[in-house]
């Protein structure tokens, strides 16, 4: 079905998983065009690609290719969910008849027929994902892979392979948002972690631990299932058709990793099977759980017939994904790192690692909530993974896809922390906010809105504080 469409029309072209597919499109040589409402570095790369993406929403906007009754049939319209159901493009498009579909559902038209590695996970999926997508390309795969962040080996959230075909392995983020990952059907599957999310979408956690269970069936027979230890998911599906193993960090699984050293330029690690020490790995990045991410990493490659020594010499050559234990900043007094955690799960375990692998620096947390409705469910969650920091700086809400709920704000977070030195700020006052220590300093952006977009200013204004 796929095959028939020649000019690609994206509406959110400038999204994560909305990129990758473009990108996709483009390489296959299709016409590509779209609409995102902000410039960002992700859409002035895709420009560069030739694809023609414009920011005000209007049907003189749309190139004349894409709206041609000539070229209907061929005309492919991609949405993203976030989009506003009146948006005037997507409105034109619906109201002509044409073929209109979500994200996730052409993202399982383009797997559909490959063997597909889908990893899912309210935490953890992007770099998992990144991490085998990395470790198959370095095995010498023909491997295509959809991901939710830039990885810095590639400079970008889309890896090719070879020539696309039956011998392609196919890598993708299995995203719970708005159901998105029941549009797959793949072979192999990680979960990475399941707490309550998206709950503007789901009724309720139970719902949406439902919503997983559904995914889990949707694994082909003779298909494989790598899962965190503790999370309960197997009992819908068939066991004897199905190779399903367990991992963790810290104690025994199907596989599970221990003897963690924390360094300066990453992390040593071992990595066993059961009983058996598989062998010693390095990880060039931080964070206690990016080994847990590498766990997951290492036992799927494995299955598929990676040998050991082609997935350490990879991991120890990883060097990451934008905006996930980001280290933008390193010197012997200052250390300046950016994350994408929008959940307090997340957050807490940022905060953790980064108190183990800095134990003696005054750690500054900038955090900018990401949704109205997530920061009125998890408030008080948000507030106790916070306070792990020594300071915080709050900004506004980033409302997203979303508008403002009565009484719900910032302040919801900054009430219930439990540490004295905190300040409510804005972007605009970000700089001017943060406060030199007394002794070595880590400062961390934390938030999956805005303030990605941020990060270059407060490492101006870091570098003016510490040489001034």
């Amino acid at each position: 079905m796929i095959e028939s469409f020649k000019y690609i029309y994206f509406l959110g072209i400038g999204g994560i998983g909305m990129s990758a597919l473009a990108r996709w499109f483009v390489d296959k040589a299709d016409k590509v065009a779209g609409y995102d409402r902000t410039e960002t570095p992700i859409t002035q790369a895709l420009s560069r690609q030739g694809m023609a993406i414009h920011y005000q929403a209007g049907l003189d906007q749309i190139p004349a290719l894409f709206k041609d009754p000539a070229h209907q049939e061929e005309v492919l319209v991609v949405y993203t969910p976030a989009l506003a159901k009146d948006h005037p493009e997507l409105s034109f498009f619906r109201e002509q008849g044409y073929a209109l579909h979500k994200r996730a559902e052409v993202l399982g038209w383009a797997t559909r027929d490959h063997f597909t590695i889908a990893v899912a996970g309210t935490h953890g999926k992007t770099t998992t994902s990144s991490m085998i997508a990395h470790i198959l390309q370095q095995a010498g795969k023909n491997c295509t892979a959809f991901l939710g962040g830039i990885l810095h080996n590639y400079d970008s959230n889309l890896i090719l392979g070879g020539e696309l075909g039956q011998e392609t392995w196919m890598v993708v983020e299995a995203d719970e948002y708005d159901r998105s990952f029941h549009h797959l059907s793949p072979n192999a599957v990680v979960i990475t972690s399941m707490d309550p999310d998206h709950l503007d979408i789901y009724e309720n956690f139970a719902e949406m631990q439902a919503s997983y269970a559904h995914f889990v069936k949707k694994i082909a027979p003779n298909g494989s299932l790598f899962i965190k230890k503790a999370l309960d998911l197997t009992h819908g599906i068939k066991k004897n058709q199905h190779e399903i193993r367990e991992y963790t960090l810290f104690e025994p699984a199907d596989f599970w990793s221990d003897e963690l050293e924390v360094r300066e330029h990453g992390t040593e690690f071992s990595c066993y099977r059961r009983t058996e020490k598989l062998g010693k790995f390095h990880l060039p990045m931080g964070g206690i759980h990016n080994v847990e991410n590498a766990t997951a990493a290492i036992a799927l490659c494995l299955s598929l017939g990676i040998s050991l020594e082609d997935i350490q010499r990879a991991l120890s050559t990883f060097r990451g994904v934008e905006r996930r234990y980001d280290i933008l900043i390193q010197t012997p007094q200052l250390v300046y790192i950016d994350d994408y955690a929008h959940h307090p799960v997340e957050i807490a375990a940022l905060l953790r690692s980064v108190r183990k692998a800095y134990p003696n620096f005054w750690v500054t947390a900038i955090f900018q909530p990401h949704l109205f409705s997530r920061t009125r469910d998890f408030a008080k969650g948000f507030a106790e993974s916070l306070s792990l920091a020594d300071e915080v700086v709050l900004t506004e809400i980033y409302p997203a896809r979303e508008k403002p709920i009565p009484g719900v704000d910032s302040k919801l977070i900054f009430n219930n922390l439990s540490i004295d030195n905190k300040v409510l700020s804005s972007e605009e006052k970000i700089a001017d906010d943060l406060q030199v220590p007394v002794g070595p300093w880590v400062v961390l952006s934390i938030g999956a809105g805005s303030i990605g977009r941020w990060t270059e200013a407060i490492q101006n204004q870091l570098r003016r504080l510490i040489h001034d």
